[in-house]
């Protein structure tokens, strides 16, 4: 009976030792994997300070728009209300991936401030020289103190493991390295208001007014 004891209490050991080492080996995996997402989050948001010149190309913010609302469909439908005011715009020049980026976290963005229920509002226009792109929500709006913080690399006030706090900051870092900026107005309970600010691309507006004027020439001519 001793011998039998003494062998089952080697077996429990071993198998007890063996479960530590898997779940040790499962931890350690799992922190190799959260450093090497972390260091290639870092390594993308380092990427944003600056524009590829080469990369950059004629943009209509309203197909930005578009293209964002299209992939977001699936967080915004059944919950929240879309209300487009996509004005008439001049083009930037820019990086479409990057702006569309800009597009779709802002869009997100709102989306999960607003919770079970809201209305989106998504307004394009011009101002002068710069292209404006406006999103506003009806959320639970952002807290003075935290206003200040927002566009921090890593600032989240989402629980530990659920957001990387990285949207707002990639939103900012493009922006400006597009020569735009990025203003924020928030009332806690009532919502908050993105304000996108881009340079317009002159050389396209140059090309766009004499096919405009050709073609007010041509209506004026056909009309009796």
């Amino acid at each position: 009976a001793e011998g039998v004891k003494r062998v089952l209490t080697v077996i429990r050991t071993e198998h007890a030792a063996s479960a530590q080492l898997d779940e040790a080996e499962g931890l350690l995996t799992d922190a190799h994997d959260g450093l090497v997402q972390l260091a290639t989050l870092v390594r993308n948001l380092k990427g944003f300070a600056r524009v590829d010149r080469d990369g950059l190309d004629e943009l209509d913010l309203n197909e930005s728009v578009e293209s964002a609302l299209t992939i977001a469909n699936h967080q915004l439908r059944d919950r929240i209300t879309v209300e487009r005011q996509l004005g008439v715009v001049p083009k930037v020049r820019a990086m479409p991936s990057q702006i569309n980026q800009v597009v779709l976290n802002l869009v997100t963005n709102a989306a999960q401030a607003m919770g079970d229920q809201g209305t989106l509002t998504i307004l394009t226009r011009r101002n002068g020289d710069r292209v404006e792109l406006v999103v506003s929500d009806t959320g639970c709006g952002i807290p003075p103190s935290v206003l200040p913080k927002i566009f921090d690399p890593f600032f989240t006030t989402k629980p530990v493991g659920e957001r990387t706090g990285l949207g707002l900051a990639i939103v900012h870092k493009i922006v400006t390295a597009h020569g735009g900026n990025v203003l924020v107005d928030s009332e806690v309970g009532q919502g908050t208001r993105f304000t996108v600010s881009l340079p317009v691309d002159h050389s396209a507006l140059k090309r766009e007014r004499p096919a405009a004027v050709a073609a007010n020439a041509d209506a004026v001519e056909s009309s009796p």
